[in-house]
């Protein structure tokens, strides 16, 4: 499953009433999705990069320094989790408005082989980045 489109924001009226199953499957799908076999784009830049659509993706293929992926539009309340399971560091670009740890919009912070990052929105186009070693 992908990320659902954001924001879904569905308000309810304080009152006895069925929640729709489109909003337990939407926060489903914000908690569990997978996207594997992500293969990142040879040569680098965010043009051509293929955009990071569930909460937990595995770059598979990462054949040189450089390669590259990109997160989805930062929206409040998504978090990311990236694996580079390639055998070269990638570099992850937010979109060309967002920011990642407060650097320049668009710009790209680099993702070692082998190593995990968790990419965190509590901000409209600002995402926090929590890397493992």
């Amino acid at each position: 499953m992908a990320l659902p489109a954001l924001p879904f924001k569905l308000r309810f009226t304080s009152s006895r009433q069925l929640l729709p199953g489109s909003l337990a499957n939407n926060i489903m799908d914000m908690l569990t999705s997978f996207q594997g076999t992500i293969i990142a784009l040879a040569g680098g830049g965010f043009a051509g990069a293929p955009t990071l659509n569930a909460a937990f993706n595995e770059i598979t293929v990462a054949a040189t320094g450089g390669d590259s992926v990109a997160l989805p539009l930062a929206q409040v309340g998504l978090a990311i989790t990236v694996t580079n399971s390639g055998a070269s560091s990638v570099n992850v670009f937010p979109q060309p408005t967002d920011v990642i740890n407060a650097g320049a919009a668009g710009a790209s912070i680099a993702l070692a082989a082998a190593a995990t990052a968790d990419y965190v929105c509590t901000k409209t186009g600002v995402w926090k980045r929590y890397a493992s070693a």
